[in-house]
């Protein structure tokens, strides 16, 4: 059985992820042989905002609504990253995944950038459902998209999932995202918590074709959810790819 290092993981930290599930979950799932490494990439929304601010989204389009609970959000991201690091020799990665803003900043404070190992950047809002000209919803996601790519981040988090529930991209759409993926160095998320078949086994087959980095993570929000790469596996396999074909995303500890 092959074993993976999951770059994509919640404690509960994150206002949806289950509460059973802490730091010490994930060092156990080690212990047992099941991963060899989790990355704990908790939402930096449930960090710097209060549930009501966060799940409102209004910070992606006023960005001074970040500004104004910057200090808030720098003391409890500081405190967090400080105590997954001491769990690193145990095979814990202090991450953290972060949405953009209108004016091209993610949301945390670059000035930790330092002690985020895996910085993962996805798209969970943007203000743009209300229209009802797909071409036009697809130009905005298509910038947004371009400038998260480019904002210094490691790993773009289920980059179609927006779009998907929108608009399926097609082909063209999908390919373009994977390529330029690849010229800024950012890893393609394969994603196991919300499927969709047909949208990665396109991204497989672009990345396997140009040589973008692919990222294996499981979003996990539930315990059940932990350490299973079944569909991840599956998907390689109806692509007729191998993982020796895949050019897969790691961080050495």
């Amino acid at each position: 059985m092959d074993i993976f290092a999951d770059y994509h993981a919640h404690t509960n930290l994150s206002y949806c992820c289950d509460p059973e599930i802490t730091p010490e979950f994930y060092v156990d799932i080690i212990d047992a042989g099941l991963i060899s490494a989790a990355a704990i990439t908790d939402h930096s929304m449930a960090i710097y905002f209060p549930p009501s601010v966060a799940w409102s989204w209004d910070f992606i389009f006023d960005s001074t609504l970040f500004d104004e609970y910057r200090e808030y959000g720098n003391k409890r991201l500081e405190e967090h990253l400080n105590n997954l690091a001491e769990y690193t020799k145990k095979g814990i990665i202090p991450g953290l995944e972060a949405e953009m803003m209108e004016d091209g900043r993610l949301t945390f404070d670059m000035s930790l950038r330092n002690k985020i190992k895996v910085l993962i950047g996805s798209v969970h809002y943007l203000p743009y459902g209300h229209l009802t000209d797909t071409q036009e919803i697809l130009k905005h996601w298509k910038v947004h998209v371009f400038m998260l790519l480019n904002s210094g981040i490691d790993i773009i988090g289920h980059p179609f999932r927006w779009m998907e529930k929108i608009c399926p991209p097609d082909e063209k759409t999908i390919r373009n995202a994977v390529m330029e993926a690849g010229r800024a160095h950012v890893a393609m998320e394969l994603n196991s918590h919300d499927i969709s078949p047909r949208t990665d086994m396109m991204m497989l087959m672009a990345a396997a074709e140009c040589g973008t980095k692919i990222s294996l993570g499981t979003d996990t929000h539930h315990p059940a959810e932990a350490a299973d790469f079944s569909y991840h596996m599956k998907i390689i396999r109806h692509c007729g790819l191998k993982l020796s074909d895949l050019n897969l995303y790691e961080y050495h500890l």
